[in-house]
């Protein structure tokens, strides 16, 4: 991978996580039915707290399984286990983000095959 791509991509990310973090917020307190507090944060808009961990679970699944390398389970994987490990506290909020990040993987994975297919003709 060029040295643009390797920057390119955690920024692209960032930037993703960053814009979908309100409305991943959104998403969370339709699922779990009951409006969020504002926490030990105290920001104006409380969902930017659980919105952030379901948008970082999806977005850095769904980049490391498609543009990982051959480690890309191990890091995925220390990835991920820093944000649960934060989210104990809420298991709502646990369940919601494993729930994004195995449908981020799905996606991924179905974004692999169809390259697959692509690249053979």
């Amino acid at each position: 991978m060029s040295k643009f791509k390797k920057v390119l991509i955690p920024v692209a990310i960032f930037l993703l996580i960053c814009f979908f973090t309100p409305l991943s917020g959104k998403l969370y307190e339709l699922l779990v039915g009951y409006s969020l507090s504002s926490g030990f944060w105290g920001t104006g808009h409380p969902e930017y707290f659980e919105g952030f961990f379901i948008s970082y679970s999806f977005f850095v699944t769904l980049a490391m399984t498609i543009f990982g390398g051959k480690n890309k389970y191990h890091i995925l994987a220390v990835l991920l286990l820093i944000i649960f490990i934060i989210q104990l506290g809420s298991l709502e909020s646990l369940i919601v983000s494993i729930g994004t990040a195995v449908s981020a993987w799905l996606i991924a994975q179905a974004i692999l095959i169809i390259k697959k297919k692509i690249s053979k003709k």
